[in-house]
């Protein structure tokens, strides 16, 4: 998923009220830069999205961009 489907602004704003970029990597056992990117809105995985709301306690579908497709919201 990239901007066109997600507000990474939102995701970037509740990050940092929970934790930093590196010990939410840490927990989620990927790198730094991959937090990064998701935040910058660069492509990355659903999976991913979700993972890092679950953790910094808001729901994925705060983030999410009504964009019509109705496939990018069928694992809600």
């Amino acid at each position: 998923m990239d901007k066109q489907h997600y507000n990474p602004e939102i995701l970037a704003a509740a990050r940092k009220q929970k934790t930093t970029q590196k010990e939410l990597a840490e927990t989620l056992g990927v790198t730094e830069m991959t937090i990064y990117r998701a935040e910058k809105g660069e492509s990355v995985s659903f999976e991913l999205l979700a993972d890092i709301c679950r953790e910094i306690g808001i729901d994925v579908k705060q983030i999410l961009i009504s964009t019509g497709d109705k496939k990018i919201c069928a694992a809600i």
